[in-house]
């Protein structure tokens, strides 16, 4: 594993992608502090394809609602990384409507960078499990549909203390995931059918059944996908309270 920790602001965008393209030959890379936007940069193009990378950890800054480039530049990340098989994205918020942007704040944030068309992540097909720690996840999931819908062979998902929405009144804990269950209500127009595991951390108060209801549509209902659900503490005490739920087939 090959650890960089960068400190925020400390060099321009030029120098860290020129020093994250250096390392083009790494299996295990793992990125802290940087500035996304530096894979915007020109130079950033200059290096070969990461052909050997299979584990990438990224943590990097919150983005706002019109922090489309930072996305964008995520993708270019990604299309240079195409035999990723494990994907851990540390604290990226995200919220959405990324397609809503004032053209004349941004432009004030990509410095030297240049610009990129559309938005879309490349379709990782060796791309076996993905981690998301961290995430503001109450724009109806838009970033994690994002990447479910570029990752067809996924078969483990991590959801770890991310922001959901706030549950609403009524029952609590099982009654609700049987509700969600039932109800079916989200229907995403994509599949992830090879999901065998996914793992979700949450906080008191928060709507996982919503959550649990989305990643039975993303599985196609196979009973293959088992839901593991933990709830934790606000303080994140040892104190859990764990529950299994096998899906419907």
């Amino acid at each position: 594993m090959v650890s960089v920790s960068i400190l925020p602001g400390r060099f321009s965008q030029r120098y860290e992608a020129m020093l994250i393209g250096s390392l083009f030959n790494v299996m295990s890379l793992e990125l802290r502090g940087f500035d996304v936007m530096a894979m915007l940069d020109k130079e950033f193009d200059k290096f070969p394809m990461f052909d050997n990378l299979r584990t990438l950890s990224l943590l990097f800054g919150c983005l706002s609602k019109r922090d489309v480039h930072k996305l964008q530049a995520l993708g270019t990340f990604l299309q240079k990384s195409l035999n990723l098989e494990k994907l851990t994205l540390d604290y990226f918020l995200y919220s959405g409507s990324f397609k809503r942007l004032e053209q004349k704040e941004n432009m004030s944030r990509l410095k030297g960078a240049r610009p990129v068309v559309g938005t879309e992540f490349p379709v990782l097909k060796k791309l076996r499990t993905l981690i998301m720690y961290g995430y503001d996840l109450c724009d109806d999931f838009q970033l994690l549909r994002h990447c479910l819908r570029h990752s067809p062979n996924l078969e483990k998902l991590v959801i770890e203390c991310c922001k959901l929405p706030e549950a609403s009144a009524g029952g609590k804990g099982k009654t609700k995931l049987k509700e969600a269950y039932s109800q079916f209500q989200i229907t995403p127009r994509f599949k992830c059918l090879k999901l065998k595991s996914t793992e979700i951390k949450y906080e008191d108060g928060n709507n996982v059944g919503e959550l649990v209801n989305f990643l039975v549509g993303v599985s196609g209902g196979s009973s293959k996908n088992i839901i593991k659900l933990t709830m934790v503490e606000d303080d994140l005490t040892d104190d859990e309270d764990d529950e299994v739920a096998d899906l419907p087939a």
